[in-house]
């Protein structure tokens, strides 16, 4: 019996030592500030939060309008001329919409002819 209880009376006794000349006071100021450089979830949460504001702001740019430019220069060696009757000639296949106000504003513009 005496055998068994020597662990048991080790374990007591190691057990009973204070270990507080190992540990320091720390205010809790301190403890906190500890918590939240060493605390691996509020870490990750910070890094979500983080996250999402970086979704958000690239989103943001999504409902801006779209702007394009484009640009085109064709030159000639001989200029284009092009006469009323051919004008005419290539808007045959035009349907025939009379918008009010057109004819004089081509008569103003090709030089005082009138149309009514």
């Amino acid at each position: 019996m005496k055998i068994k209880s020597l662990p048991l009376a080790m374990g007591v006794l190691l057990g009973s030592l204070s270990f507080s000349t190992v540990a320091a006071e720390v205010s809790f100021d301190e403890a906190w500030q500890l918590l939240q450089q060493n605390n691996n979830s509020l870490a990750a949460q910070r890094a979500n939060v983080e996250r999402y504001g970086h979704l958000k702001d690239a989103s943001s740019s999504l409902n801006l309008p779209k702007v394009t430019v484009g640009a085109n220069y064709t030159r000639l060696d001989q200029d284009v001329t092009l006469n009323g009757q051919q004008f005419a000639d290539s808007l045959s296949g035009v349907p025939n919409i009379p918008i009010p106000g057109l004819g004089q504003a081509l008569g103003n513009l090709l030089g005082g002819v009138t149309s009514t």
